[in-house]
């Protein structure tokens, strides 16, 4: 049998659209230029967006598998197209020549059917997309903090070597400037200490230059008074000779007084005894 009016071998028939002409020199336009995958054909954009489709829904594969092996390019396709169409289900394939063709109702539900899954594929295609995105910015957040909270963690390691290192710095010239000032220290109870001991040599010797004069005064005043003792002694001795020789004179004159009896006169001999 043939095709019911209206009908055609995968369907009902559109009516073809009018043609209108337009006259492009009349009146101003707006152009709208999409930016999207290119295509080389529409054999390969029908391919691709069959392909995209399949990716989503792997169960319509029985299905629209040979068409879309169909419209690949490359060795073998048709024969992998072929090989699929055998599963495809009956009423997907649509009536043989010489058979009535599915009810229209049926291929309307069928189309709706189609579309629905469609969107519900777009609708999960468009949910993960925003998941992903999502993700995605999450993951980007996620490692914008952790490249903040490392130089964050570098820059606080980097002042506090650097503290560090200006703490061993200052510790490092306050020993230099203390061992400076020990040193200038013992050098000045050095040269104090030569200096005391320069003082205290030099008032030794004054002290035994004087403690030789006094040695030296005594001596002498020891000798001069050994000579005025001496002298004394001798003075002594002068004066006891003299009286002795007073005496023996006297005596001497005595004698003589004696020795002449006609002189009446009479003699008076004072003898001195020696002191």
């Amino acid at each position: 049998m043939g095709a019911p009016p209206g009908l055609g071998p995968m369907g009902p028939r559109r009516p073809r659209p009018k043609v209108r002409n337009y006259d492009l020199s009349v009146g101003r336009y707006t152009v709208t230029v999409t930016v999207g995958k290119a295509f080389q054909s529409r054999v390969s954009q029908a391919a691709e967006e069959m392909g995209q489709v399949l990716t989503a829904n792997p169960n319509l594969m029985p299905i629209i598998g040979d068409l879309y092996f169909k419209y690949r390019d490359f060795p073998g396709h048709e024969e992998i197209a072929e090989r699929l169409k055998r599963l495809v289900p009956p009423q997907a394939m649509g009536p043989t020549p010489g058979e009535d063709g599915p009810d229209p109702e049926q291929l309307q539900q069928q189309l709706q059917q189609v579309q629905q899954q469609s969107g519900q594929m777009i609708e999960q295609l468009t949910q993960q997309l925003r998941t992903t995105q999502q993700q995605i910015q999450e993951d980007q957040v996620k490692v914008q903090g952790d490249i903040q909270l490392r130089q964050m963690t570098t820059q606080a390691d980097m002042q506090e070597k650097q503290m560090e290192l200006q703490a061993r710095m200052q510790q490092a010239q306050m020993e230099i400037q203390s061992r400076q000032q020990i040193a200038q220290l013992q050098m000045e109870s050095q040269l104090q200490i030569a200096q005391l001991r320069g003082t205290y040599t030099s008032q030794d010797v004054n002290a035994r230059i004087a403690a030789d004069e006094r040695d030296r005064e005594d001596t002498q005043a020891h000798e001069m008074g050994i000579e005025g003792h001496k002298a004394v002694i001798a003075d002594h001795a002068f004066e006891q000779g003299v009286r002795e020789a007073e005496r023996t004179e006297a005596v001497a004159r005595a004698a003589d007084a004696l020795l002449q009896p006609e002189v009446d006169t009479a003699v008076i001999v004072d003898i001195e005894e020696p002191r």
